[in-house]
């Protein structure tokens, strides 16, 4: 077992705000999803972080069980010192605020499709400030109108169950080098690798198990030239619709060797390398999904999901 190394983390870090319609019931993980409540389980910006002229793609990771989701994000420039939770907030008017192309405005609509692109335009930083951050801000709702039907929740900052309300901060900087997202590789379901996007066929009625793999080409933080640049410990959660798990997140460290080779070991925390079990729906057989939503500490997420078939 590794040692754990305490590190700093930013001051502004990507935030996702999740929210749970389902208050009342208590015992069940936020990882357990179900029929009746949707969920948003991540916001990612591709990259995460970007400079003038650069564009990035922004897209969501969404359980939406019942109808179809309609998409609503905006873009929220800080002229205050503003948070992520309170940018929207503060800046709204009387109207919908006008698209982000071509606008000037600090809070513009970016789109109402579930991906949106945009281009960074060139932000001058003070001397000796080296980063800054903007926001981005999803409202999802079952009404084709998201803002007639949530403009009451947006004004408060208060999501409802049928106006989800979920949080994004992307950092602005003059690095050369910037942070990228990680990446997963595979599911490994029952001691088999998985090939991404294809379904696996499991026994129903019995318990499956897997472990994710992480994809070591999206580790740009690690570097060989200290002990303090070749690690990294990142958050890995899980989402399934396929019943229960044994782990609904867990800790992941990664390490670069200092002996000139490069190479990247990365583990489950706490021994958490054992295989995580599904235990699904009793007497059940259909297809469901596990998803692995995987975080670093500089605001960089991706997910991977693995189609089940339980025969």
């Amino acid at each position: 077992m590794h040692t754990k190394l305490q590190i700093a983390m930013p001051i502004v870090m990507a935030i996702v705000f999740l929210f749970n319609a389902n208050c009342g019931d208590d015992f069940r993980p936020a990882g357990q999803l179900v029929d009746d409540e949707a969920q948003v389980l991540g916001i990612r910006a591709e990259p995460p972080e970007v400079g003038g002229g650069d564009t990035l793609t922004v897209d969501s990771l969404v359980h939406w069980p019942q109808g179809e989701a309609h998409y609503l994000w905006f873009l929220c420039i800080p002229t205050n010192l503003e948070q992520v939770q309170s940018c929207v907030k503060s800046q709204i008017g009387d109207a919908l605020p006008p698209p982000c192309e071509g606008a000037m405005a600090t809070l513009c609509t970016a789109g109402t499709d579930p991906t949106f692109t945009w281009t960074a335009p060139p932000i001058p930083l003070p001397e000796g400030v080296t980063e800054v951050f903007f926001f981005v801000q999803q409202v999802l709702s079952s009404s084709p109108d998201v803002w007639a039907a949530c403009e009451k929740a947006i004004r408060n900052n208060l999501p409802t169950a049928d106006c989800l309300i979920s949080l994004k901060t992307v950092t602005f900087s003059n690095r050369e080098i910037k942070n990228l997202n990680p990446l997963i590789s595979h599911f490994v379901v029952n001691e088999a690798i998985a090939t991404p996007g294809e379904a696996v066929v499991v026994t129903a009625g019995e318990k499956a198990s897997f472990n994710v793999v992480i994809d070591h080409a999206g580790l740009d933080e690690l570097t060989d030239e200290s002990t303090s640049t070749n690690f990294i410990f990142m958050d890995m959660d899980f989402f399934t619709t396929c019943g229960t798990l044994d782990r609904y997140d867990e800790q992941w460290y990664c390490e670069m060797a200092l002996d000139g080779t490069r190479e990247i070991t990365c583990v489950a925390d706490d021994d958490e390398e054992a295989p995580n079990n599904i235990k699904p729906r009793k007497d059940w057989t259909g297809e469901c999904v596990v998803h692995a939503v995987l975080r670093d500490n500089l605001g960089g997420i991706t997910w991977l999901t693995q189609e089940l078939s339980f025969m």
